[in-house]
C-alpha cells in the first residue's frame, strides 16, 4: 500500500500521541507508518508486542496475536 495523504496525515497524529506519552517519535518511525497505514485504511493493527502500541489504541485498532 502506498504512503499517501491519508497515511501521511495519520501518522502526524500517531507521532504526536508516541511523543505525548514521553516515547521517542524517531525509534518507531517504521511501526508509525504500518500503524498509520492500518488507521487510514480502517483496518486493525495485529502486533506481538501490544504494551510498545498502547498509546496508538485511541486512535488504532490494536490487537495481539
Amino acid at each position: 500500500m502506498p504512503i499517501d495523504d491519508s497515511v501521511a496525515r495519520a501518522h502526524g497524529e500517531l507521532a504526536g500521541l508516541t511523543a505525548g506519552a514521553g516515547r521517542k517519535v524517531r525509534t518507531r518511525v517504521k511501526d508509525q507508518l504500518i500503524a498509520a497505514t492500518a488507521r487510514a485504511h480502517g483496518v486493525p493493527l495485529y502486533t506481538l508486542n501490544e504494551q510498545d502500541s498502547e498509546p496508538l489504541a485511541t486512535l488504532v485498532d490494536v490487537r495481539g496475536v
